[in-house]
């Protein structure tokens, strides 16, 4: 049984949390790093080399017939240069997805890229399938949504057997934002599990809340040169 937790609306202003995303985004659309990284490089160099490798293998092993999720993923998904066969299936969301089509650049079709639908990672099981997806990632986002509980338990769902599950991000980035907007949450990885925790302590953890469900292929943590940690976790499901 997958664990469960009702859905929490944060204290403070995730409006305005809401807003300085788009701010961001809305400027990062228009620079050069946008346009060289996420529009023509293939990979992106942003992009963990290990979750490039992963794709690879798993496209192969799949004959090419590969599906993706991409989760919280900006106006455009950074796994778009990943998936170069006409037979690889790559879908992304964002629950922002309206507004960044907005302000992408008028020739944004000119680039093989991804633009997101409009799902937040809450709801991922009302839009698709379960056991669904090779690869369902997520990538500096989790700690963004309303409940990363719940998302968690949704990636699970849509995720086929022997599939994976990728997280990656900031490590503690609430604590390291002060808080504020829509950094509510804390991930950071302990003896092998991704702990999920907020102002009032840890709330959840993968190995309690997949039990003997998932393995994890991959735990790891890099030390940036601006002072914060990278973290990247991938897990299989495993057949029940």
């Amino acid at each position: 049984m997958l664990f469960k937790k009702k859905r929490v609306v944060q204290s403070t202003s995730r409006e305005d949390g809401v807003r300085d995303e788009e701010s961001f985004w809305e400027s990062f659309v228009q620079t050069e790093r946008f346009f060289n990284n996420w529009c023509k490089s293939s990979p992106n160099p942003e992009l963990n080399i290990e979750i490039d490798l992963l794709i690879s293998i798993v496209a192969k092993s799949c004959k090419d017939n590969i599906r993706i999720l991409d989760i919280g993923s900006g106006p455009v998904s950074i796994l778009s240069r990943c998936t170069n066969s006409h037979k690889n299936f790559l879908q992304s969301v964002d629950p922002l997805a309206d507004f960044y089509k907005s302000i992408l650049p008028s020739n944004i079709n000119e680039f093989d890229v991804n633009i997101p639908d409009s799902v937040a990672a809450e709801d991922l099981s009302e839009k698709f399938d379960d056991d669904f997806f090779d690869i369902v990632h997520i990538r500096n986002a989790l700690d963004h949504t309303v409940d990363p509980l719940s998302c968690l338990n949704e990636m699970y769902k849509i995720t086929k057997e022997s599939g994976y599950m990728v997280i990656h991000g900031f490590e503690n980035e609430a604590v390291w934002e002060n808080w504020i907007g829509m950094h509510q949450w804390n991930l950071y990885l302990d003896n092998n599990s991704l702990i999920v925790s907020n102002k009032d302590g840890i709330v959840g953890n993968t190995l309690e809340i997949f039990q003997n469900k998932v393995s994890v292929l991959i735990s790891s943590s890099t030390k940036l040169p601006n002072g914060k940690t990278w973290i990247t976790y991938i897990l299989e499901k495993l057949p029940n």
